[in-house]
């Protein structure tokens, strides 16, 4: 893959509106990482950061970590999964794995709203990396929100987007 750390491919913004609630980031990051990088807004509401997006999925309240499943059977079914960082740092994923290959991006679109297209097209975006999963409090403050955060971070995992230069996984209240 040609691009390297500088050249980031993704920025995901999850249940988060850095224009409210971080607008030095709003002003300053965002755009500064849209020169290099394209970014993903997933929110239902169409707020001023959805409006800066490269991509805005628009998932049904509550629909979060349906959404989380089929974007990691899309990243999987593209040929994105980090296997290696898979079987030295995840426990449980060949638990999970049944799940995540019923999750397919139609089971998605039925679930959440979001197009199979639009779940496809953002895997493709997130999956190859480097990427930086930034998650807001719109996704804990909803029924079973722990489990939005795991499902979110599953793709992070499966990916292998953490702990290397661009890649990761942010919480607005600190590193997670």
């Amino acid at each position: 893959d040609p691009r390297s750390a500088r050249d980031a491919g993704c920025l995901l913004i999850w249940g988060a509106n850095p224009h409210a609630s971080a607008p030095h980031a709003h002003k300053h990051w965002i755009p500064e990482f849209q020169a290099r990088g394209k970014v993903i807004v997933i929110d239902p509401v169409a707020h001023p950061t959805a409006k800066l997006a490269d991509l805005h999925l628009r998932p049904r309240p509550g629909s979060d970590a349906a959404l989380a499943f089929a974007l990691t059977h899309a990243a999987m079914a593209q040929g994105h999964l980090d296997e290696a960082f898979l079987a030295r740092s995840v426990l449980g994923w060949e638990e999970l794995l049944p799940a995540v290959e019923a999750a397919t991006p139609a089971w998605g679109e039925a679930e959440t709203g979001v197009p199979a297209a639009e779940i496809e097209e953002a895997a493709a975006l997130y999956g190859p990396g480097p990427s930086l999963m930034w998650l807001g409090q719109g996704l804990q403050r909803q029924p079973l929100g722990g489990n939005v955060f795991r499902a979110a971070a599953m793709l992070c995992a499966a990916t292998g987007n953490i702990g290397k230069p661009g890649a990761g996984l942010l919480f607005l209240n600190g590193g997670a």
